[in-house]
């Protein structure tokens, strides 16, 4: 198996998880672009239940666009419990980005409570 340059790069920078904070300083650079996002999405992935509400709170106060997008995706693909209220907030925004990870995300945890925010937000699917 043929290991991706950019992680081998990434692992001999990083041995161990370098935290969510130095994940999204990272993110917000505009010389970090393809397969280092990709590392450091997996890397974010990989931690983010056991790091949850720093991930949420990072997405919460981060102002570059492009990286509140890919922090929603990986809460999103984490299936975090503890990121419905985010989910709820933003199902209803302008963003298309945001509101398609969010209902994404609300339809992956399949709780009463995310069921209830979807009825609210007119996104249920018709039963054919």
């Amino acid at each position: 198996m043929i290991e991706d340059p950019s992680y081998t790069r990434w692992k001999r920078q990083y041995p161990k998880f370098p935290g969510v904070a130095k994940c999204v300083e990272l993110l917000g650079r505009r010389n970090v672009q393809g397969g280092l996002v990709d590392v450091i999405c997996g890397e974010l992935l990989e931690n983010a239940s056991h790091h949850a509400a720093e991930l949420i709170g990072a997405f919460r106060v981060e102002m570059d666009d492009r990286v509140r997008r890919i922090l929603l995706v990986v809460i999103c693909e984490a299936k975090l419990p503890e990121a419905t209220p985010v989910f709820v907030e933003y199902i209803r925004s302008e963003d298309e980005s945001l509101r398609y990870w969010s209902e994404l995300g609300l339809r992956s945890l399949d709780t009463s409570e995310s069921r209830k925010a979807l009825r609210e937000a007119g996104r249920t699917k018709r039963r054919t």
